[in-house]
């Protein structure tokens, strides 16, 4: 502990522009961790990790780094007012560690249908007021009200475009073989990322999510005049295959509790034991078809 307190007090401020060196500034800190240090992190993640305690039952609350979710089933008046209350002790608690909260950057969403909704608002201290919002970020995936991925379908599908029409623009080399190893880098992933929430079930984001591989292998030297079902079979490559094969491992660390998911949320701790079995071989035939389909002809 000795060795902490030396470490955060007593610090000195310097500001660094290309070679020169402001005047060194003696002040006495009383907040904050020394930036791009190890321990910063942790000292901070220790200092903020008891907020999760303050709040009542009925509301649930998440933590990444400095950014916190709070949420509740709303089935009354009373849950809307119970949700104010831990909007109230959040921000009284954040008063008391005099740890800020930035109230332009907060925001609330309404999952689904609730009476006289138009007139639901909540507030963070005395005057500022919350302001809600259609569509939520969080952790890269954007969805909306009604828990729909369309909005960040059509974001990934503009973002991969344009990367790889970068990479064909780019490169100097028409190397098939290059051009195919730097879409998998730099193309592939953004299409890929968190993809077991998000996957595609309607056939026009399915159509977004497979135009932007289908116009990548069209512009490759030798594919132009050649099939997109051919194209895929000549390079290996199946978007299809590849979610099924996440949606597959994802089924299976729920089921066996390698993640911290309820069960019953999925309705499957409903099931009798001889249907949770049955799923399981199901999910093995699976993945021994799905593996068999791979050197089949991939269908997109």
């Amino acid at each position: 502990m000795s060795w902490i307190k030396n470490f955060l007090t007593g610090r000195a401020q310097v500001t660094l522009i290309s070679h020169s060196y402001s005047n060194i500034v003696y002040l006495y800190l009383s907040s904050g961790v020394v930036q791009g240090s190890c321990i910063g992190p942790l000292l901070f993640l220790i200092y903020v990790n008891d907020v999760s305690e303050v709040f009542p039952d009925g509301c649930i609350c998440k933590l990444y780094a400095d950014d916190i979710k709070l949420y509740s089933a709303m089935k009354t008046v009373n849950d809307c007012k119970n949700l104010q209350e831990s909007l109230d002790v959040l921000y009284n608690w954040s008063c008391a560690w005099q740890l800020s909260i930035s109230c332009k950057k907060c925001s609330f969403m309404v999952i689904g249908k609730l009476k006289n909704e138009k007139d639901l608002s909540f507030r963070l201290g005395d005057n500022n007021i919350i302001s809600r919002q259609e569509t939520a970020k969080d952790l890269g995936i954007c969805t909306d009200s009604g828990l729909k991925f369309s909005s960040h379908i059509s974001q990934v599908v503009a973002k991969t475009h344009a990367r790889a029409s970068v990479i064909h623009k780019c490169f100097l080399s028409k190397n098939q073989n290059i051009l195919v190893k730097a879409y998998v880098t730099y193309v592939r992933p953004l299409l890929e990322y968190a993809v077991c929430v998000w996957s595609p079930y309607q056939l026009d984001d399915v159509a977004k999510i497979k135009s932007v591989q289908r116009r990548f292998t069209k512009r490759l030297p030798g594919l132009s005049n050649t099939s997109y079902s051919d194209r895929l079979a000549v390079l290996g490559l199946s978007l299809q295959l590849r979610r099924l094969h996440q949606d597959l491992i994802y089924t299976y660390k729920i089921i066996f509790g390698l993640v911290d998911l309820d069960c019953l949320q999925f309705s499957l701790s409903v099931l009798m034991k001889q249907h949770v079995d049955m799923l399981v071989n199901c999910l093995f035939v699976t993945v021994v078809w799905m593996f068999g389909s791979i050197f089949l002809k991939p269908r997109c």
